[in-house]
């Protein structure tokens, strides 16, 4: 791993290779990583992996609270995790992920049903349906996005804490 750096993002030099990325890893038009970027500032949440100057890998991690009765519980949602595809398989994706969880718990809701198997290899063990309330200003997901909005939703933990399976998550 010594031939990648990988760095909390922190400028603006790096932003349209992260966007290029997310892009040919994912298919989104740039319109859509714009809107995202402009509800989550890249400098923000984003960490990077660098190759040469390139960025080959990104993870977005938004700061998201779990509410259940009294207790609230801090933590991040993982976002669009990205690496380019000839580097998968040599550990940068958990180093990139370490890099981006949160205190209490880190939470993301897998794409496709083959990535619930590869998180679970890299520590997300705890699987439950969590009922997902994002605010405003994230309504426009709603809009053709894939945050899911007020509704139950498959999703994975990294937690040392049992978060209750009917607790409340909402962005912050």
């Amino acid at each position: 791993m010594n031939d990648i750096s990988f760095v909390k993002l922190n400028d603006s030099r790096y932003s349209d290779s992260v966007k290029r990325l997310w892009k040919d890893i994912f298919g989104d038009d740039y319109d859509f990583i714009d809107r995202f970027y402009s509800v989550f500032p890249m400098e923000k949440v984003a960490f990077i992996a660098v190759f040469f100057g390139e960025v080959v890998g990104i993870v977005n991690s938004l700061d998201v609270r779990a509410s259940y009765r009294d207790a609230l519980y801090e933590g991040r949602y993982i976002y669009a995790l990205a690496l380019r595809q000839d580097l998968r398989g040599r550990g940068y994706a958990k180093k990139l992920l370490s890099m981006a969880e949160g205190r209490d718990f880190t939470l993301l809701v897998p794409e496709k049903e083959e990535l619930f198997e590869m998180y679970r290899h890299i520590g997300y063990v705890f699987e439950t349906e969590i009922d997902a309330r994002f605010e405003e200003p994230h309504l426009f997901f709603t809009e053709g996005g894939d945050i899911p909005c007020g509704e139950k939703v498959r999703a994975l933990f990294k937690s040392d804490l049992k978060i209750p399976e009917d607790a409340v998550f909402s962005l912050i």
